[in-house]
């Protein structure tokens, strides 16, 4: 596909240090506004505009570009894991802490079924039957390639509560 960055500074073009302008065609082909949630310097548009899919740092049209400055190493303010400064590592989702940050770790991986696995370990800690199999369509629903405002651990169980037979 073709760059999304067509001038700097530009709609596309991020501002140096912070969370955002950056573009992505991961949605639907066309180049949409996103930011990087977490920085110390917060994106002003950030209210209104959609958290970027976890690898825009790697794209090409972002090589040339500083990353932006976190406010933590902690997966749960992810910057980090648009950055790969976390201070938490995990190979596997069965070595992930059950707390925000594991969460947040695995879900950047964009694998639905390490993050169905996660959050199987995670309901059964709070006494919930349930299966990784009907996590996984759930999962693919709600985190399919990045974050979602507002969307951490805690939230992910509450809507598991409303959604699945538990």
């Amino acid at each position: 596909p073709s760059t999304c960055v067509h001038e700097v500074p530009g709609s596309c073009a991020p501002a140096w240090g912070q969370g955002g302008n950056y573009c992505t065609r991961y949605w639907d082909g066309v180049c949409t506004n996103c930011f990087v949630p977490g920085t110390v310097l917060r994106w002003p548009a950030g209210a209104s505009m959609p958290y970027c899919p976890y690898d825009v740092l790697r794209l090409p049209d972002y090589k040339d570009f500083r990353a932006p400055h976190c406010n933590s190493t902690r997966p749960s303010d992810l910057c980090c894991l648009y950055t790969g400064t976390c201070s938490l590592r995990a190979s596997s989702e069965l070595e992930a802490p059950l707390n925000e940050d594991g969460f947040a770790l695995v879900a950047s991986w964009s694998n639905a079924t390490a993050t169905a696995a996660f959050l199987a370990r995670a309901a059964r800690s709070r006494g919930y039957k349930v299966e990784v199999v009907a996590l996984r369509r759930f999962v693919l629903e709600r985190w399919g390639g990045s974050p979602r405002q507002g969307e951490g651990l805690q939230e992910a169980l509450a809507l598991l509560q409303n959604t699945l037979p538990l």
